[in-house]
């Protein structure tokens, strides 16, 4: 407990400001951040598909409420023993898991009687057995890693889509919360690379004349509107002979980064620490690429 030495967050402004980087640095805690747009470099991020996964369950039976089921479903998750480590999250934290009903009710049956200990020899019974667990959790969950992926290889089948072919389309942009439905379809795959470049919820259309043009905006808009997407007007920009996107200014055959970020390295102030450091190097390397 206390001070961690290492922390794993993702790139949230709470965890990049400059009053929390100067937090890490005073107390000596290693930050590391998470790849963006892949949580799977975030443990937790698992554990968070499975927390959604039973509110969902529990939202669909007791309504929206899904706050007032939170602390019965973290007690469930703690408690339960891991497929691969072989223990719970509480029994390696603590060392012991915690009192559950059933444990009351089996304790009231049984009725143990607790043998007496000195204070050092709880403590160093209870170092010893968290010791015990964690080595047995680690190699418990390597085994079942290479079980699991000797499986998954096994029926694994590389997808892959053509024009034409009947897809569900996922509703990262327009599902009101985590807890909605989170696709819809199935609906017919298109090509439209040859004149749209789609990045996230951004959208850059091309074309080599106006009449062209017109068409191609006209099916893009079709297709969102067709999967019940919705675009915000005020940040749409048409008809645009350059434009920015992603950092760049395209347009016309030529491609250059937006005069924002060179004036981001020209008035870079003189780098004092090693994270200033990297966040030089950071920008140079962004715009190096943009290049």
């Amino acid at each position: 407990m206390g001070f961690p030495r290492e922390i794993q967050c993702d790139n949230g402004t709470s965890f990049t400001s400059q009053l929390t980087t100067e937090f890490f640095e005073r107390f000596g805690i290693k930050v590391t951040h998470s790849s963006v747009h892949h949580p799977q470099s975030n443990p937790v991020e698992r554990f968070h598909r499975t927390l959604k996964r039973l509110l969902k369950v529990l939202c669909l039976q007791s309504g929206e409420d899904w706050e007032k089921n939170l602390p019965a479903t973290l007690l469930a998750l703690r408690t339960v023993t891991h497929e691969s480590t072989g223990f719970s999250p509480a029994e390696l934290v603590h060392g012991k898991n915690l009192r559950t009903p059933e444990v009351l009710l089996y304790e009231h049956c049984i009725n143990p009687q607790e043998s007496e200990s000195s204070v050092t020899e709880y403590v160093f019974e209870l170092i010893n057995k968290m010791r015990r667990c964690q080595d047995l959790a680690v190699e418990r969950m390597t085994e079942v890693q290479v079980k699991r992926k000797a499986w998954y290889d096994k029926n694994a089948v590389r997808r892959k889509f053509q024009v034409g072919d009947q897809v569900l389309l996922v509703l990262a942009t327009s599902k009101p919360n985590k807890m909605a439905v989170q696709w819809t379809g199935p609906g017919v795959l298109e090509n439209c690379e040859s004149f749209a470049v789609p990045y996230l919820d951004d959208i850059a259309i091309y074309s080599n004349n106006w009449e062209d043009h017109l068409k191609h905006v006209n099916e893009v808009l079709k297709r969102i509107g067709d999967a019940n997407l919705t675009i915000k007007p005020s940040k749409c920009k048409f008809a645009q002979n350059r434009t920015k996107y992603l950092g760049h200014v395209v347009g016309s055959g030529v491609r250059t980064p937006a005069e924002a970020k060179i004036k981001a390295v020209l008035d870079f102030p003189t780098p004092t620490s090693k994270t200033q450091i990297r966040a030089f190097l950071w920008i140079s390397w962004v715009l190096r690429a943009l290049c």
